[in-house]
């Protein structure tokens, strides 16, 4: 099959995506980064984003997950901090 790039996943689709483990949160989230890095500077819309705070959350949800423990959503540990 010929998948789309993980940043044309609509939220569904990366969700289904995660929990199928066909990649990770860190995966997902390097792609999305390398995608706003690409168009960023023509689209201009961030007022607070911070890149290495996303893929902190990601690697975290990816050991929490290995260990067993409940999903949380891509964005549930950035309130940690």
């Amino acid at each position: 099959t010929n998948n789309p790039p993980l940043y044309q996943l609509t939220l569904r689709e990366a969700l289904d995506g995660l929990r199928s483990n066909r990649f990770s949160a860190e995966e997902y989230v390097v792609e999305l980064q390398r995608r706003i890095a690409e168009r960023d500077g023509d689209i201009d819309v961030w007022a607070h984003y911070d890149p290495s705070q996303a893929l902190g959350a990601a690697r975290l949800s990816g050991m929490l997950s290995r260990r067993a423990a409940p999903r949380l959503p891509l964005g549930a540990c950035l309130k940690c901090s």
